[in-house]
């Protein structure tokens, strides 16, 4: 068709395959297509006025590529092998032979057959999938191959077909071995038996034919630590043995064959050691004991204990003492209970250090020792004693709690608990006015005191020991209380202060401050200078309360002095006054005209 005025082109899409004439939409191919290499194409062509490029206007073009039938079916390889065991049942999948082909669709589809001798039926090959299975008995003494052609064909037309050789090779079956023990599985030997002491013998019989397999015998790792079997099945000691650790081994030996895969027998083999005396008897360790003095004649001391990892009369054990303590004490020979001969004495002797010998009754010497200490514990028969008495103290009244006030101190002859002391006061506390350390028998103030309602106090304190039964001393402690300075200084003027030129010396006062104290000897009064600045550097007071000047004064540099004067009684009781020193100006400087 002839469209006046418009120009054709493609102007996307495979234009090595197709073309378009100018003048006529008439799209044809320029080259052979193959709907293997590219099924379908998608181009787009556009339509342009001569008059106006500028007006245009394109439509897709979508092309399918139909299939031919022009590719064979064929198979990956051209020889395929398989194996199958001799008594494989049948059905039994042997191989899946695949061959491909490139068209599509029906063009595509593949049949399968074998189209050599089918081995009287033996094998079969599914038409549809290529799946190879067994249909017959196999028998590898008959024959132990078969080599098969398999033809994978297109049933349309024209036929196309390919072949591939199959060859199936038959496995023979491998038979079980046969394992036994000549005479028994059951073996008793002596524990000390050398390494290589054969103990054992295994007979195995193979049926399969094989001039060259030699018979694998094999046990788990434990006992296969201690024992080995040779290749001709002779059972002995592979390492030294030890009954105490692993009185008896039972476990399996296992025989396997060369056969692919391998078949196994196995027999159940035990073990059992006879004991020897190779083990000494053994403690648990030294003895420690505590014993009361006061103890009976014939009161149990201790039960030692050996042990003995062997049995019998290897493992028998009887007992003695040996030493120089042992006169006090006795001890079972079959049970090792140690009791006293006589009653035990701290004072004479205060522990007991004696061998406890441990010997079994099996053949050869064989015994252990250990060391029995017996501590000898006092018996709570001797009071505390207070040292430094007699215990008097004088307190301030307005001493603050815990204040210490004295120190007790007691002793105990005893040992241990009996003479650990604990201290307490049991009378004279009024109002709780004290309170005592229980350990150390310190007394501190516990509260207010008051000198007036109770000048002093006659303190009953106990010390006890922790003894069974506990047993006590008690001591007075006289505590008397002393008056405080109730009266603070007090300064004679609210406040002082003075004026004085800028060249006043350092020997006559600038001004005299005074304070009186009515407590007797508490009312003596000491002064002194109390603040931040340099005031305490330029002015000093002396014990009469008098203020001079330390250094030269400045009207200049510094025109007013500010401080505070404090006057202390003799028990640091102290008040304060504040001081104002003016510096006046002196004409110094010569006037120039």
């Amino acid at each position: 068709m002839m469209t006046a005025g418009l120009e054709y082109y493609i102007s996307a899409g495979d234009k090595s395959a197709f073309s378009i004439e100018k003048s006529n939409p008439k799209l044809s191919t320029k080259r052979k297509l193959d709907y293997e290499v590219t099924p379908e194409y998608n181009i787009v062509i556009v339509a342009q006025d001569l008059a106006n490029q500028c007006h245009k206007s394109q439509a897709r073009v979508h092309v399918n590529v139909i299939d031919q039938n022009d590719n064979f079916p064929t198979f990956p390889k051209s020889e395929y092998t398989a194996s199958i065991a001799e008594n494989a049942q049948q059905g039994t999948f042997l191989i899946k032979l695949k061959a491909t082909d490139l068209d599509s669709g029906d063009n595509g589809k593949i049949t399968y057959e074998f189209i050599s001798p089918n081995a009287s039926g033996l094998f079969k090959i599914n038409s549809s999938n290529g799946d190879v299975t067994l249909e017959g008995n196999l028998d590898f003494e008959k024959e132990s191959s078969y080599t098969l052609t398999a033809l994978a064909k297109y049933s349309g037309s024209p036929r196309l077909n390919s072949t591939a050789i199959l060859k199936i090779v038959v496995i023979d079956v491998n038979e079980q071995p046969r394992l036994e023990c000549v005479g028994s599985c059951v073996y008793t030997i002596s524990e000390d038996v050398q390494p290589d002491t054969q103990i054992g013998d295994l007979s195995t019989v193979d049926p399969d034919t094989a001039t060259n397999c030699a018979l694998q015998y094999s046990m788990p790792k434990i006992p296969n630590e201690k024992f080995k079997v040779s290749n001709n099945g002779k059972i002995s000691t592979k390492a030294n043995l030890d009954r105490e650790r692993n009185p008896e081994y039972i476990f399996y030996i296992t025989v396997k064959d060369c056969g692919s895969p391998p078949l196994t027998d196995r027999v159940r083999i035990a073990i059992t050691l006879n004991d020897v005396n190779d083990n000494r008897p053994l403690f648990p360790g030294p003895y420690n004991v505590d014993m009361f003095e006061s103890e009976s004649s014939g009161s149990t001391v201790v039960q030692v204990k050996a042990t003995d990892a062997d049995e019998g009369r290897n493992a028998q054990i009887k007992y003695r003492l040996d030493g120089s303590d042992t006169s006090a004490f006795h001890i079972d020979e079959d049970n090792g209970t140690i009791t006293t001969v006589s009653k035990l004495d701290y004072e004479t002797k205060t522990n007991y250090s004696f061998i406890v010998i441990a010997r079994d009754q099996g053949a050869g010497d064989s015994f252990a020792n250990t060391t029995v200490t017996v501590n000898v514990i006092d018996v709570n028969d001797n009071a505390p004693v207070f040292t430094g008495t007699p215990y008097v103290a004088i307190i301030k009244k307005n001493a603050g709690e815990g204040t210490l006030v004295i120190n007790l101190n007691a002793t105990d002859s005893d040992s241990g608990l009996a003479g650990k002391l604990k201290y307490s006061i049991t009378s004279g506390n009024t109002e709780d006015a004290f309170a005592i350390h229980e350990d150390t028998g310190l007394i501190t103030v516990n509260s207010t005191l008051d000198q007036e309602t109770t000048p002093s106090f006659t303190l009953l304190v106990q010390a006890k020991d922790s003894g069974l039964p506990p047993l006590h001393s008690q001591v007075s402690v006289i505590i008397t209380v002393k008056k405080t300075n109730d009266n603070i200084p007090i300064f004679h003027g609210l406040h002082y202060s003075a004026s004085v030129p800028e060249d006043f010396g350092t020997i006559e006062p600038v001004l005299t401050v005074f304070a009186t104290d009515n407590t007797g000897a508490q009312g003596q009064i000491t002064y002194s200078i109390d603040c931040t600045d340099d005031a305490k550097d330029t002015f000093s007071i002396d014990v009469q309360g008098r203020i001079r000047v330390k250094t030269s004064l400045d009207y200049e540099a510094k025109k007013k002095y500010s401080f505070k004067v404090l006057a202390k009684d003799g028990d640091n009781a102290t008040a304060e006054a504040p001081v104002i020193i003016y510096v006046t100006d002196v004409n110094e400087h010569e006037h120039i005209c």
